[in-house]
């Protein structure tokens, strides 16, 4: 988007998050229909995973949409991550709320906006990480 002093407004019409009540670790698949009220040239989503524990942080990426030229109106996309990579990160700290984030990213990588997910994990008694 433009350099400019004020950056586009971007209004999320629809989120679908799937699937649900799965293993956190498994890929999932996202669905988001959005406005925008100025272009974005070369701008992409970035769909990261984050776990916060107590002031220490960990970011999964999961990947980005391909780059598009966004006019102003509506657009949308879809988005399946591969499988989460939960290596590295303390098996204490997952059982615990995550954060799903989409951010929209502009050509030159400034954050144009973000849509966080509040992402609820239980331990199941086989020792699985569930996400709900």
């Amino acid at each position: 988007c433009s350099t400019m002093a004020s950056a586009p407004t971007v209004t999320v019409q629809s989120l679908s998050i799937s699937p649900n009540d799965c293993a956190l670790s498994d890929p999932l698949t996202l669905a988001m229909s959005f406005s925008l009220d100025a272009a974005c040239p070369s701008s992409s989503w970035e769909i990261t995973y984050l776990v916060d524990m107590t002031g220490n942080r960990h970011i999964i990426h999961l990947g980005n949409t391909a780059t598009e030229d966004y006019a102003p109106g509506t657009h949308s996309f879809e988005f399946t991550s591969p499988p989460m990579d939960l290596s590295g990160v303390k098996k204490s700290w997952l059982n615990n709320a995550g954060l799903l984030c989409l951010t929209l990213k502009s050509s030159s990588g400034e954050d144009i906006m973000q849509v966080s997910c509040v992402t609820m994990v239980r331990k199941a008694s086989d020792g699985t990480f569930i996400r709900n």
